[in-house]
This record gives C-alpha cells, structure tokens and sequence, in this order.
C-alpha cells in the first residue's frame, strides 16, 4: 500500500510543480488565425531554419482588383518563434501603358495599432504587365509584434497600376482597404488579398530564397 501510494503521489506532485504554458495555446491561435499556412520555404545548406509562409490563400484567384486613392491591407498573427518578417508575396500584375513608369510603389508594415514599423518602396519595374503571378518582394528583417498588418499603396492612374488578385476560400476575411496615413478598415466582402508573409526564426545571414540565391 505504501509503495502504491508513493507511486500515484509522486506524478501529481510533478505536474502541480509544472508552471503553467501558454505556448500550445498561441500557436494552436496562429493556426486558426492563419488556415493557409504554408509548407516552409527551403533555404540553400547552412543558412538557419527556413521560413515560413503565412497567409489565407490558395494559389487560383477568382478576381484582381485596383484601388484608387486607396490601398490593400492584411491583417496578420505570427507563430511564437518566427518573428522576423523577411518578405511579402503578392499575386498580381500591372496595367496601363506597356512601358513601367518610372516610379515604386510602397509596402507597409504596421503593428496591431496601426502604427507604422517599416516603409519600403519597389519600383513598378519589378512587376510585368498584363501577366499575373505570384512576386517576392524581400525586407530587410523587420521584427514584427503578434498581431502586425502589411499594407500596399500602387497609386494607380488611368496610364498605370496594378492589379492585386482576391481570393474566396477563407472562411472569413483578414483584409482591409485604406493607407496607413488615413487608417485601415476592413472590407465589406468576404474575399482576402492574396497577400502572404514570410517569417523567419533567425534574422538571415543572406537570402533565404532558394530561387534567389546565386
């Protein structure tokens, strides 16, 4: 009887002195929060854990859209360990003359208040015309908080602009209209911009793209 009760005693007493976790509850959150989170992206040999995609999405898009005077945004919740935000994809392509004009566009990064983190501008060079697909656009390890938005602003006019591509199959939406100087607020459908981020453990030591890396 003594060897029983010092056998059942001795467990319990291990799991009353455990301290409390909340880590199982923050990732199983992020999951839910971000149904599409992708396979990790494969880094060349030697440069750290590999990235994570994060996102709503899935690779069709049932439209595109521009928006004047505004802008596209996203809304997102990391995983615990991958806070470092490396990149963005967008699926999309650019209108108007065939001919890039000479001038970017700009992604934003911005806490769960809205507030501005990091502002980044890339030529619209960098996207073909009249050709939708999915584009990689690199940051330089932006430590983005728990709850962060990305927002694009392409400034289109009659001559030029881009399309984003929307997608349908998130049962809710993470997606919002506006620039980060007027405020974000969330769209009146139930679409999500095909907009993912990429997250990494590790800030990299060099690019972690394989497509990227020579």
């Amino acid at each position: 009887c003594i060897v029983l009760v010092v056998s059942l005693a001795f467990p319990l007493a291990l799991m009353r002195g455990a301290p409390p976790s909340d880590r199982p509850a923050e990732e199983a959150l992020a999951a839910a929060e971000n149904p599409s989170l992708g396979p990790p992206i494969s880094p060349r040999k030697g440069l750290g854990p590999a990235p994570v995609r994060l996102g709503y999405v899935d690779n069709p898009a049932e439209g595109k859209r521009s928006i004047a005077g505004s802008g596209h945004a996203v809304k997102y919740r990391r995983p615990t360990d991958e806070k470092h935000l490396v990149a963005i994809e967008m699926f999309a392509s650019r209108y108007g003359s065939p001919a890039p004009p000479a001038e970017d566009f700009h992604v934003y990064v911005l806490d769960g208040r809205q507030k501005v983190i990091h502002a980044q501008p890339f030529p619209y060079s960098q996207i073909e015309w009249g050709f939708p697909r999915w584009y990689t656009l690199t940051l330089p390890a932006v430590e983005v908080p728990k709850a962060y938005y990305i927002a694009l602003t392409f400034n289109p006019h009659q001559t030029k602009g881009i399309y984003l591509g929307w997608d349908e199959s998130a049962k809710r939406s993470h997606s919002y209209v506006g620039r980060p100087t007027t405020g974000l607020e969330p769209v009146d459908e139930k679409i999500e911009w095909m907009v993912r981020s990429v997250l990494a453990r590790e800030i990299p030591k060099r690019n972690p793209f394989q497509s990227q890396d020579k």
